[in-house]
């Protein structure tokens, strides 16, 4: 069987095939890794436990919290920030239930129901008259979906983002800005909304509230039902968006000394603006703080400083701050060794992820973590990544007991000032494979390493549990019913 794979992965592609690569920047060697992976899927993690409080996950006082962002100013003076959210999903799955039927979704009906009650009722922000008008195969992005109403006024998701990031920008005196990543199929429906906002607000101008597309480079094969690779009706070799795990370059062409990262459909309401705000705010400020003194320690050591208690520091700062335990006999090492790791676990780029407490959302959350190399570390996982013939990984997942809403702080400029290179620090060998369908047909489909959980991979990565009502995710359109996204009465 190995024999026969690799013989497959040598001749499969045609000179056209190589041709259009080359035109789309996808080199054959990651397609070749690309059909590897497809055949021999990606490992599983390997869980040791969940991470919780006192063990991985900070838990702030509200006095706390105050105090990181009266502190705020004097870290961030001088910078600039930008508010990055991955905008490219199609609402098709806000309204899939309309096309399930009751074997597929046991809830469907019933969400058929409330959703039928809550036009009729004028819950929602749009009209069926709008749905009519607008969706057609709901393939529309989720971002320009009307999500909140004030009065008569209706706002999409795309533009509750760009209000919270001014109020953002406000509280950062001006220097935030809004960056949306877009599939290349939908940049005209959001050159239009984009045309309609910075008429409707005048600071809205592109210096403010920028797009960006997934590169075409990121794109990846797919296995037909044959356990071939996968083409299309006219021969040619099928290729697919893959993941938000493609968005690593997104992010880092953005250069910016702070980034807060989003999803679009947890668009706020205006009233939770403050909130989302402050929340940000102390992210942001513990992430400066934390990243102010690993570069005054890394300049230390550039300078040769090794001294038994700078050591002592050193370590105890790894340990206590950053939650980076300690390898196994480290005591032993040498002082050299032992600076030398140090050295390299405090030279990568920085995260502070914000997480809620566990309400049974679908999705990832933070626990602690084997890696490949065999150090124990802080990530945040997805049920797909988490081997379902294990009981006692699936037991470990189950236990978590909080939840990852993609609500976080990142900085990645090291102590000179220089850009670290993101995809040294994302799990390579990570991604996600999952069934799919095409024209009628099963296939396989891979998915780059995901941008928060392998593309972050070897970040420093801290956990804060930040306030529940940050979280108010749009992943079906019936939670556009809930309170947090109904006007105030």
């Amino acid at each position: 069987m190995r024999t026969a794979k690799k013989a497959a992965n040598a001749d499969f592609l045609t000179a056209a095939d190589r041709r259009r690569l080359a035109r789309l920047g996808i080199g054959v060697r990651s397609i070749r890794k690309q059909w590897r992976l497809l055949n021999d899927p990606p490992r599983y993690v390997n869980l040791l436990r969940p991470a919780v409080a006192g063990d991985g996950i900070r838990l702030f006082s509200a006095a706390e919290r105050a105090a990181i962002n009266n502190r705020f100013p004097s870290f961030f003076s001088g910078r600039g920030a930008v508010k990055f959210v991955p905008a490219s999903g199609a609402a098709s799955r806000l309204f899939s239930f309309l096309k399930q039927s009751a074997e597929e979704s046991g809830n469907a009906e019933a969400e058929r129901r409330a959703f039928v009650r809550g036009l009729r009722e004028r819950r929602f922000a749009f009209s069926s008259d709008w749905l009519a008008s607008h969706m057609g195969d709901f393939n529309r992005p989720k971002a320009l979906i009307p999500f909140h109403r004030y009065g008569t006024e209706q706002r999409t998701a795309l533009e509750e983002q760009l209000l919270e990031t001014r109020a953002l920008a406000e509280r950062l005196g001006g220097a935030c800005h809004l960056h949306l990543t877009v599939a290349s199929e939908q940049e005209g429906l959001f050159q239009r909304e984009a045309e309609r906002l910075r008429a409707k607000y005048s600071w809205a101008g592109p210096s403010f509230f920028s797009f960006s597309e997934q590169s075409d480079a990121t794109q990846t094969i797919a296995l037909g039902p044959e356990g071939k690779p996968l083409r299309q009706a006219d021969g040619e070799l099928a290729l697919r968006p893959s993941g938000h795990g493609a968005l690593l370059a997104n992010l880092a062409a953005l250069e910016a000394d702070l980034i807060f990262i989003k999803n679009i459909d947890n668009a706020m309401s205006e009233r939770l603006f403050p909130e989302t705000v402050t929340t940000f705010v102390a992210l942001g400020g513990l992430l400066l703080e934390l990243q102010r003194r690993v570069f005054v320690y890394l300049r230390r050591m550039t300078a040769g400083e090794y001294e038994k208690p700078f050591q002592n520091e050193v370590v105890d700062f790894l340990v206590q701050e950053l939650s980076i335990p300690l390898p196994a006999r480290f005591g032993e090492w040498r002082p050299v060794r032992k600076m030398d790791w140090a050295r390299s676990r405090l030279h990568r780029p920085m995260r502070v992820c914000g997480v809620v407490p566990n309400r049974g959302e679908p999705g990832g959350g933070p626990f602690w973590a084997e890696r490949e190399s065999g150090e124990d570390s802080l990530q945040i996982v997805e049920a797909a990544e988490v081997d379902p013939l294990s009981p006692a990984q699936q037991n470990i997942f189950a236990a978590a007991t909080h939840f990852n809403p993609v609500f976080m702080a990142c900085a990645f400029k090291d102590f000179r000032g220089q850009m670290f290179d993101l995809e040294r620090y994302a799990d390579s060998g990570a991604g996600i494979i999952s069934a799919k369908t095409w024209e009628g047909s099963p296939v396989k489909v891979l998915e780059l390493p995901g941008l928060w959980n392998g593309g972050m991979a070897d970040w420093t990565t801290l956990f804060v549990e930040v306030p529940a009502v940050v979280f108010a995710p749009v992943k079906t359109i019936i939670d556009l019913l809930r309170p947090e996204h109904q006007p105030e009465a």
